[in-house]
Formats: C-alpha cells, sequence, structure tokens
C-alpha cells in the first residue's frame, strides 16, 4: 500500500497539470483552415494535371481516328471508323471539365495560403517621416 500511495500521488499531479494547459482554439482554428486551403490547392493543382492529360489524349486519339461514311443515293449505306473517336470524344470532354473545375480550386485554395501565412507573419519596420521616425508593428 505504501508504493502504490507515491504512484496515485504522482497520477494526480500528472492529470492536474496537464488539465491546467491552456487550449489555444485560435491556433487550432487556423491550422484547420490552412490544412483545410493546402488540401484545396493540392485537388485543384491534381485536377488540373490530370484535365490537361485527358485534353491530351483526346486530343491525339481524336487526330489519329477518322470515320469514313459512305452514301448511296442520299442515304447512309456503310460507316466505317478507324480508331477510337467515342475515347476521343469522352477524353476530351472530362480533360475540360477537370480543367474547367481544377484551375479556380487552384487559385483559390493558393490565394487562402497565402493570406493565411501573411496572417501569421509577424513584421516591423522602421521608416523616416516628416518629424522623425515611424515604428510600424504588423502581427
Amino acid at each position: 500500500m505504501k508504493r502504490l500511495i507515491p504512484l496515485f500521488l504522482l497520477l494526480a499531479l500528472s492529470l492536474k497539470v496537464s488539465a491546467q494547459q491552456p487550449v489555444n482554439s485560435d491556433q487550432a482554428e487556423f491550422m484547420f483552415k490552412l490544412e483545410k486551403a493546402k488540401s484545396l490547392r493540392s485537388r485543384g493543382a491534381a485536377l488540373t494535371i490530370g484535365g490537361g492529360v485527358l485534353l491530351g489524349v483526346g486530343i491525339i486519339v481524336g487526330l489519329n481516328s477518322s470515320e469514313t461514311t459512305t452514301y448511296n443515293n442520299n442515304t447512309v449505306t456503310q460507316q466505317s471508323s478507324t480508331g477510337n473517336l467515342a475515347l476521343a470524344e469522352l477524353s476530351f470532354i472530362a480533360g475540360n471539365a477537370c480543367l474547367g473545375v481544377g484551375i479556380p480550386l487552384w487559385i483559390i485554395g493558393s490565394n487562402r495560403v497565402k493570406n493565411l501565412d501573411r496572417q501569421q507573419r509577424v513584421s516591423i519596420s522602421v521608416s523616416p517621416a516628416v518629424n522623425g521616425l515611424t515604428l510600424r508593428c504588423r502581427f
């Protein structure tokens, strides 16, 4: 029993110390916003790069494909195609959609990260003024 008393005392003190630590909710909120902005930026970059690849695939496959239609007395008698025109059209449309969504997400995420980094910085500047010096603190 005598060995357990110091253990319980140590446990009680450690719980009390951890319970008295202040929680900085502003810092936690800032970190949450920063992670969300970085996630938005990286998703926008991924969509933009993927959209560019899909657009390129659509253009290349479309240029290497051809479709031939044979008419006989103003009616279609035969259609033949080489390559995969459906893949070209689908890749082209999906690439444009990914680019259309990815570029704005990338820009918005980058601007949010830049603004949040600017808010976090502390700057002190001294500049000459008419009657002396100006001290400016920004935090």
